[in-house]
């Protein structure tokens, strides 16, 4: 899968809508740049023809013109709910920002239809194409999104993609909304879309079953042009498919390009989360504080003696730390490895008498870590370091 992949990112929209958070707006800026920093190429910025705030934004962000340190000019887009009465409204507001994209929402499944929005198939369709000319004709770029298309009825999405196509939308959208489809079924609708559509795909996936990323990544496969993502999943429900860990995938197995300096990830998600107040998950994929944590003796020393023993990715790769935190199943290289980082284990050092106050302290590091009931910090080892000393003496 050696081509280039678009990964937008929705951080600064889907991920306002997880529960229990909101953003200013010198926070939004500030993530905004840190984005674009780390080589985001495409960000969606909200809802700026229904939200006071998001407009607000929208224009700022297309006032500053940022840049990726590979020179590419940031590509912005808001989203317009087609299905409300001010459509016409949202479209025009959004487009006097100054956002490279519109993406035109109008939900497709028959649920949504029958329940919600109170509408028929048809009547949606008719509606969609009349939004997607009037958008064409005021001069923008738009991507049509039928949200909840994993769920609507595959006829209608076959009529549907081919009639806003025709009345001028770019690209289309293919969207888990619900987070209900498995990979099979997702890389099979992203290829029918293609066929059907004849214009670039873009997918959105949720991840309600766990399986936001590995939906992403099989449309991807399938050969979607672009795809949402946010930073550590966050987004509605359950979220969506963590852009870091799409990013590292996407470039370091598949071959990718994606732009993103895969470096700077780490920093960027956890800049994220306090921007939020949220706390990152220690164990999360690529920026936890303990994805690259090795605990077991046997690990510690696989990874001291070649560290793809047991990692597959370095945590430079993606600017991370590797760490070994102590333990009830920590031993003596773990000790060592802690030891030499705190200056107390010289380095090159072979002293019998040093080894035997070691294995004390690997004797004793059971019983400390059990009823403290958490690993050991550097300033409970080097007292117990000193106490293991004191006994020695002691004896």
């Amino acid at each position: 899968m050696a081509r280039p992949v678009i990964i937008n990112d929705c951080t600064l929209r889907e991920g306002e809508q997880a529960a229990g958070v909101n953003l200013d707006f010198e926070a939004k800026c500030r993530l905004a740049r840190a984005l674009v920093a780390a080589g985001v190429r495409h960000l969606q910025v909200g809802y700026p023809g229904r939200s006071t705030a998001d407009e607000t934004f929208a224009r700022w962000i297309s006032g500053a013109a940022l840049r990726t340190p590979d020179g590419h000019t940031v590509v912005t887009e808001a989203i317009v709910q087609v299905f409300l009465d001010d459509w016409r409204e949202q479209i025009d507001r959004a487009l006097a920002t100054g956002v490279d994209w519109v993406v035109l929402m109008f939900p497709a499944s028959d649920l949504r239809l029958t329940y919600v929005q109170r509408t028929t198939r048809r009547q949606m369709l008719q509606h969609s194409t009349k939004a997607v000319r009037y958008a064409v004709g005021r001069g923008c770029h738009v991507r049509f999104s039928p949200t909840d298309t994993t769920r609507a009825h595959p006829a209608f999405l076959r009529d549907l993609y081919r009639a806003v196509v025709d009345a001028g939308a770019e690209r289309v959208t293919v969207a888990d909304t619900a987070g209900a489809a498995t990979p099979e079924v997702f890389a099979e609708l992203v290829s029918q879309v293609r066929e059907w559509s004849g214009v670039p795909v873009h997918i959105h996936c949720h991840n309600d079953f766990g399986l936001a990323l590995a939906n992403t990544l099989a449309g991807v496969r399938a050969g979607a042009a672009s795809a949402d993502a946010t930073l550590g999943g966050l987004g509605e429900r359950a979220g969506n498919a963590p852009l870091e860990q799409l990013a590292v995938v996407l470039e370091l197995l598949y071959g990718a390009e994606t732009g993103i300096e895969l470096a700077r990830l780490t920093p960027l998600v956890r800049q994220a989360f306090a921007e939020f107040g949220l706390q990152l998950p220690p164990w999360h994929p690529v920026a936890g504080r303990d994805a690259f944590a090795h605990k077991l003796d046997a690990h510690v020393l696989g990874v001291l003696r070649h560290p793809m023993v047991y990692e597959a990715l370095a945590p430079e790769q993606v600017g991370n730390t590797r760490r070994f935190p102590l333990g009830k199943y920590s031993g003596e290289a773990a000790l060592r490895a802690r030891l030499g980082a705190l200056g107390l284990w010289p380095e090159g050092i072979d002293d019998p008498a040093l080894r035997t106050r070691l294995a004390r302290l690997a004797r004793c590091l059971e019983s400390q870590t059990l009823s403290k009931g958490g690993e050991l910090s550097d300033e409970e080892l080097v007292s117990l370091w000193a106490a293991v000393d004191g006994e020695e003496e002691a004896r």
